[in-house]
Formats: C-alpha cells, sequence, structure tokens
C-alpha cells in the first residue's frame, strides 16, 4: 500500500509553480524555448517564527541556441533558473541562474 502524503500547503505550492513558469515563459517568450519542467522546490526558512520563507522554484527547459555542435548535430542547451516567489503575495521576486551540476 502507497503511503499518502499530505501538504497542507499544496494550493500555495501549486501557485508558486504557476508563477514561476509563467516567469520563466515571459522572460524567454522571444526565444525558442522547450522541455519547461520545474526540477525541484523548497522553501526558505522564515526570520522570525511566525514568517514563512520565499518559494524557490527551480525550472529547467532547453535552449535553441546551441552551445555544442557535432559534425552537423546540434545539442540543445539545458538552462537551470531558480525563481524566487513571494509566499504571501504569490508574486515573482527575482530569477538566478542554477549550475546543472550542483
Amino acid at each position: 500500500m502507497k503511503e499518502v502524503i499530505v501538504m497542507e500547503n499544496s494550493e500555495e505550492i501549486h501557485s508558486a509553480i504557476q508563477t514561476a513558469i509563467a516567469a520563466v515563459q515571459e522572460i524567454y517568450k522571444d526565444e525558442e524555448i522547450s522541455d519547461l519542467e520545474v526540477e525541484e522546490i523548497e522553501q526558505e526558512s522564515g526570520t522570525l517564527q511566525k514568517d514563512r520563507g520565499d518559494w524557490l522554484v527551480t525550472v529547467g527547459f532547453n535552449r535553441q541556441k546551441p552551445r555544442t555542435v557535432l559534425g552537423s548535430l546540434v545539442i540543445p542547451q539545458r538552462t537551470l533558473k531558480v525563481v524566487r516567489v513571494d509566499p504571501y503575495t504569490g508574486k515573482f521576486k527575482s530569477m538566478k541562474n542554477r549550475n546543472p551540476s550542483t
């Protein structure tokens, strides 16, 4: 029998994911990207006992700007971005690069 995991904040998590994906799509709207996926999601610790930390959503996608060319083979570049979402407003705060090897 599978264990059922109950998340008290599942709506907030889904909202943070939607915000992160929408931000990446908007920022890269003039560039051809594909295979957009949520790679990781975590919530930072709050600074005070009652505080909730920002959501950090790592979004991965392929960029069509070739980084590796082997003969006539063009390999898309996998890009990872960490999108910071405010837990109270659900709004985008920032986006940073994430090294795929970390």
